[in-house]
């Protein structure tokens, strides 16, 4: 989700925009009259880069922003809906069409979408965009590719090299349009060597060099980068011998493919042996990649693994390779890396098919182990950081599960993978795409096996959660049978609680709640602690609800707190709050219920949890209501509306639930008489996901910083989010104190202390109670003594 501070994704620059202000001015007239702009160019001639500086400039036309969605990575066209959707922030868990969704969530917006790298998948292409302006009047897309879309609504900018001069021309003034080339130049020689300029001495050579390499920025760059051994002179020297070769290659290919081509050769015969083959290797990778993948997928007896970090590190150094870093404010806790996509093209020609089949088998093989770590690592203190892994690569993930669609041997493989990406696809609000992924896979290949069954209680989980309650019993089912079949006492264990939680969507409590006890029961005699299993109390915690049960149901909630907090576990943690929060809310402590249904808001919004968000703040907004705070709860309504509509069904379709919805809304609008309260409703309904959390954690004056509802890392120093009494418990923090004598100290429970301190560690988003006392000095500018006290609290607090 997008902060509520900055509208859109697009992503910072890395090195200096030179140039194109001819083509930057053309844009900007098409854009203010046409709906969609396609800049065509062939590869390296910088359509991404000027299409980028397009939309910065034009940022203020678009109140709801400019959105940035790469599309290089998509190789099936199944996936465009989701990678779009993906970009806008839009966690889609509904069983609709991700088009509809897309559209729904656009419907009141003025925005501009850029679309970039669509050549391989055009005619899906066409379909989405003639889709959306159809229905979105006030949507705009402009879009990059080699090739143009050949769509009626579309307007072609082509966008050509540089222009370059003759060499011979003695003056040099960096305002002159026809010298960006040379400026472009400058500027990244500058970057690899010290103190680089231009002067009248070797002013003609280098515009020799860019007349050589016919004003193609990326050949420049390329090019650029070799003066850190090389001076001009030899530069151009060998740029002359190297394409003087351009006349054995085929008459057809365009003049400027077969420069940017010989650049790249060129940069290819200049590069270790080690390194050449790195680069072909890499090719494998979608949407970047870190060291530990590149050392298991590219390391073999031929490039030992001992030379892969130099070798990655001789193609950075090289323009190769780029290293890439997070958006503003997000923590980066491994590098990664990204290879244009004309160099990844390039380098995937160098291989034989047999490597090519080799290294996509050692990609799935890779990216499937990292799906099955992050579902053991998931239930425990490592949960965000795995979350992050899988969010960054995502890209890899899809390209092994096609691989696995594409290859019959290997669908078992498959179905494994995107059953242990459970937790990926359920907590960040990809269900939908998972459900895909699954039931794909789940066609080819239906042998009755351990990954069958594993898949099925998944597919089963996600259906119900869509209020699809049907395929969520005919998948529970599948996965009984087999599990029988296998003799799997897990997965038979999951099949129970599937068809349990179906029951749930159903409302059919008598059935649910034995269900999910024997599988609790089950989960805890094998020692199945995991989010799924963990799950089952909060289930029961819900089931309870529905009854009347409600001390039966704060049990169960509290005792899913008790383990997660043992395991160090965040998001099931934040589910035990959710239901917590109900239980008190039917038993009339309106006050406790909201502070459990804030802390479970607050986590679930760094996951980008849809779901669990909806569920939450419809709990909260009952609350409200209740409290007599109906302009609140009025407000709280209207946001639901839009926020459900990605979820597919209201509240699972409980009717218990949807029953006290109900009377909240029908007492609510009768205080607030129906004019009010369909005006409120209706203003509130237009407002951002990220918007409603913000709003929800900050009007009671129970502010947690706006970064934490979009999943990032940043504390609002501004001003503190921090009730009274939390400050004063904060202050006891930095001076080292335990929870005991934090207690002693404010004549309070031990129990009390320790919910203040986790209450405070939730609001500012801190790991640690050293983290904590960092947040405390920075905010209010700590003196020396401050600081000794936190050196001290580290040295005894290492976390």
């Amino acid at each position: 989700m997008a902060t509520a501070q900055q509208v859109g994704t697009l992503p910072a620059e890395s090195t200096s925009f030179v140039g194109r202000q001819a083509e930057r001015a053309a844009a900007k007239r098409l854009l203010s009259n046409y709906r969609v702009v396609t800049m065509v160019g062939a590869g390296g001639v910088g359509k991404t880069r000027l299409a980028l500086r397009v939309a910065a400039d034009a940022g203020k036309a678009y109140p709801d922003g400019v959105w940035f969605i790469k599309l290089a990575d998509v190789k099936e066209v199944h996936t465009l809906s989701h990678t779009v959707a993906q970009a806008l922030g839009i966690r889609d868990l509904s069983g609709r069409d991700t088009v509809s969704v897309v559209i729904d969530y656009l419907s009141r917006k003025q925005c501009l979408l850029v679309m970039d790298n669509c050549e391989q998948i055009t005619d899906e292409c066409v379909r989405l965009f003639r889709a959306l302006i159809h229905s979105l009047p006030k949507v705009q897309i402009l879009a990059t590719s080699r090739r143009a879309l050949c769509m009626p609504e579309e307007f072609i900018l082509e966008v050509l090299p540089f222009p370059v001069q003759l060499p011979e021309r003695p003056v040099y003034d960096h305002q002159e349009p026809d010298l960006d080339a040379v400026t472009l130049f400058e500027q990244r020689a500058a970057a690899v060597t010290t103190n680089f300029t231009i002067t009248t001495e070797n002013q003609q050579t280098i515009q020799a060099i860019c007349h050589r390499l016919e004003g193609i920025p990326l050949a420049i760059e390329l090019a650029a980068v070799r003066l850190r051994s090389l001076s001009p002179d030899q530069l151009l020297s060998r740029l002359n011998d190297r394409f003087a070769l351009l006349s054995s290659y085929g008459r057809d290919v365009p003049d400027r493919h077969r420069t940017l081509r010989a650049a790249i050769d060129w940069s290819y015969a200049l590069c270790t042996e080690e390194e050449r083959t790195l680069w072909a290797r890499l090719s494998v990778f979608t949407g970047g990649f870190d060291l530990d993948a590149v050392e298991s997928v590219c390391a073999d007896d031929e490039l030992d693994g001992s030379v892969i970090l130099g070798a990655l590190s001789g193609l950075i150094e090289k323009s190769i390779v780029r290293r890439t870093f997070p958006p503003a404010g997000l923590s980066e806790t491994r590098a990664r890396y990204h290879l244009l996509e004309t160099l990844s093209e390039y380098g995937e020609a160098q291989l034989t098919s047999d490597e090519h089949s080799r290294l996509h088998r050692r990609h799935l093989d890779c990216y499937a182990r990292l799906a099955k770590e992050d579902a053991r690592q998931w239930f425990g203190p490592r949960q965000h950081e795995w979350h992050r892994i899988a969010l960054s690569d995502r890209a890899n993930l899809r390209a092994a599960l096609t691989f696995c669609l594409d290859e019959p041997d290997l669908v078992q493989v498959g179905l494994e993978m995107a059953g242990n990406l459970w937790c990926y696809w359920a907590p960040g609000g990809f269900m939908a795409e998972g459900r895909q992924w699954l039931e794909r896979l789940l066609e080819l290949d239906e042998r009755e096996t351990k990954a069958r069954g594993e898949a099925l209680w998944v597919c089963s989980w996600i259906a119900s959660h869509q209020g699809d309650s049907d395929s969520a019993v005919k998948y529970a089912e599948a996965a009984r049978r087999i599990a029988e079949n296998v003799r799997d006492a897990r997965i038979a264990t999951y099949a129970m609680q599937a068809f349990a939680v179906a029951d749930l969507s159903r409302g059919d409590a008598d059935e649910a709640i034995p269900r999910c006890q024997e599988a609790w029961d089950r989960h805890r005699t094998h020692g199945e602690f995991t989010s799924p299993a963990a799950m089952a109390l909060v289930q029961l915690s819900l089931l309870h609800c529905s009854k009347g049960n409600i001390e039966e149901a704060a049990a169960k909630s509290r005792e899913c707190l008790r383990i997660t907090r043992e395991h160090g576990e965040s998001w099931t943690h934040s589910w035990a709050l959710v239901s917590l929060g109900l239980t008190l809310f039917l038993g009339g402590d309106l006050k406790k219920s909201m502070d459990q249904l804030l802390a479970a808001i607050a986590i679930k919004a760094k996951f980008g949890d849809l779901f669990g968000l909806a569920m939450a703040i419809e709990f909260l907004s009952w609350v409200c209501s209740l409290e007599g705070k109906h302009q609140e709860a009025a407000k709280l309504f209207g946001a639901l509306e839009s926020l459900w509509a990605f979820t597919g069904v209201t509240l699972m379709g409980s009717p218990k639930l949807l029953e006290i919805r109900e009377q909240r809304r029908v007492e609510t609008e009768h205080v607030l008489g129906p004019q009010d309260f369909t005006a409120i409703v209706l203003e509130s309904s237009k407002m951002q996901i990220e918007e409603t959390v913000a709003y929800v954690l900050t009007y009671k004056g129970e502010a947690t910083p706006a970064e934490a509802s979009t999943g990032t890392h940043q504390t609002a120093f501004a001003s503190s989010p921090l009730t009274r009494r939390e400050q004063e418990v904060a202050k006891l923090i930095v001076q080292g104190l335990s929870n005991k004598e934090i207690a002693a100290k404010l004549v309070i429970s031990s129990r009390t202390a320790e919910t203040h301190v986790g209450h405070i560690m939730t609001k500012l988003d801190c790991p640690s109670r050293t983290a904590v006392a960092a947040w405390l000095l920075k905010s209010s500018n700590g003196d020396a003594h401050d600081l000794e006290s936190l050196r001290w609290l580290a040295h005894r607090d290492p976390s």
